[in-house]
């Protein structure tokens, strides 16, 4: 009797801090949807509290429910912010509240990241709204270095290559859809004019490496 009565009461305790979880998260967000991009450490935190201790169950719902009605966003977009939250931890929030970043461009600068720090040129700098100035210089050049880095092991010409395989599907493409007569008299001018240029510059190209 007295084993029952001390398991209830410890059922009660736990499911009375599952509703004061809950009911804190809720009253802070009732008056508007949470966004994901806008979304702070504490929220996230908060969200995977609820979903991996399911104190959802709380009001009566399941997952689904909960981020529909309470969160403004559905299941998927909520895993989502807790998986950065697991794999980036606070920084990545508190660098979203002052710079739109993406997982992808955050992962690019993470070695740059240090606690709640971005270093630039062995400078530190707090990612706090008093240093958002600084933090969105240090962002942009750092993705600027980034993108002269990659660039010089980017394929040459690449972006012409790209663009040719375009013209190439669409041709391609048109053919098999099939073409009138007069469209055919077209395309076949077109193409010998293109081949024509084609031919002309790979002369020229010729000619200045001899």
């Amino acid at each position: 009797m007295e084993q029952n009565e001390t398991l209830n009461a410890a059922k009660a305790h736990v499911d009375g801090a599952a509703q004061l979880e809950v009911g804190t998260w809720v009253g802070r967000h009732q008056a508007f949807a949470l966004i994901a991009n806008k979304c702070s450490a504490a929220d996230a935190a908060c969200l995977r509290q609820i979903r991996d201790n399911k104190y959802y169950r709380t009001l009566g719902l399941n997952w689904d429910d909960f981020c529909t009605r309470y969160a403004g966003i559905d299941s998927r977009t909520a895993d989502r912010i807790i998986e950065r939250l697991d794999e980036f931890g606070e920084a990545y929030f508190n660098l979203s509240q002052l710079i739109p970043i993406q997982p992808s461009g955050y992962r690019a600068l993470a070695s740059n990241v240090t606690g709640n720090t971005i270093e630039l040129d062995g400078q530190k700098i707090p990612i706090t709204p008093e240093h958002a100035p600084a933090i969105i210089e240090a962002v942009r050049e750092l993705r600027s270095r980034l993108e002269r880095e990659q660039s010089k092991t980017r394929v040459p010409f690449s972006a012409l290559q790209n663009r040719l395989d375009l013209c190439h599907s669409e041709l391609a493409g048109a053919v098999r859809r099939g073409v009138g007569k007069s469209e055919a008299a077209i395309l076949i001018a077109v193409l010998t004019d293109a081949i024509s240029r084609f031919e002309e510059v790979s002369i020229a190209i010729a000619e200045t490496n001899l």
